[in-house]
């Protein structure tokens, strides 16, 4: 009787190590789709507001106001 409980046990382990495995597997499969697919369905489902739009023509001009003011000077200091 002694002799079978060491190796049952070491079969055991090794089926647990494997179940364990294919589990990690699919956790990490379920974990990348929620963090993909949890905000749009949160949206959707209205637990969180859409996030608002932000405004990009101040910044826009003024890219284009500093850029432009830039190339004058670096221009009229050359020549």
């Amino acid at each position: 009787m002694r002799v079978g409980v060491p190796t049952a046990k070491v079969a055991v382990k090794r089926q647990m190590r494997d179940q364990m495995g294919r589990i990690g597997g699919a956790a990490r499969t379920a974990g990348s789709i929620v963090v993909s697919y949890g905000p749009m369905a949160a949206e959707a489902l209205g637990l969180v507001e859409a996030p608002k739009q932000k405004r990009r023509a101040p910044a826009f001009a003024a890219g284009a106001v500093t850029g432009g003011v830039a190339s004058y000077v670096l221009l009229r200091q050359r020549g």
